[in-house]
């Protein structure tokens, strides 16, 4: 089941959780008020794959059923490309508990100044490792 998103639809929000156990990702979305679906785990590496498709700016029909989900892709006009997986069973990790409802501290930072820091870490790992390979004997 952690290998999966977990899809939840209620009062008018639809809700994706992921989780490798140590992070936790949501995202949240306002959907029409007369759309359901009650906790549902589809496969991560189809979504990704959605994600990293020529459909990942365009809208995406979404069809749950008793044990798959289906995701239609591209425009009516030129025909629907249909992606159909079946859904994973098992519990997801009621992950409402992991989020904090009350925060000490709320820091607010550019986006660009964490992926500075990210990037100065990748570069200074690479070179830590290029020295290393450098002094290794034959």
């Amino acid at each position: 089941v952690l290998t999966g998103i977990y899809i939840d639809i209620s009062d008018g929000v639809l809700s994706m959780v992921a989780t490798d156990s140590y992070r936790l990702a949501l995202a949240r979305d306002d959907v029409d008020k007369g759309i359901s679906a009650t906790g549902v785990v589809a496969p991560a590496k189809v979504l990704d794959g959605i994600a990293k498709s020529e459909y990942k700016e365009s809208d995406i029909e979404v069809n749950i059923e008793d044990n798959q989900i289906s995701f239609y892709l591209g425009e009516k006009s030129k025909g629907k490309d249909v992606i159909v997986a079946r859904l994973l069973s098992g519990k997801f990790p009621e992950y409402n508990q992991l989020i904090p409802q009350k925060l000490k501290h709320n820091i607010l930072i550019e986006k660009e100044k964490i992926l500075d820091v990210d990037s100065a870490h990748h570069h200074s790992e690479n070179s830590c490792r290029e020295r290393q390979a450098a002094q290794l004997p034959e």
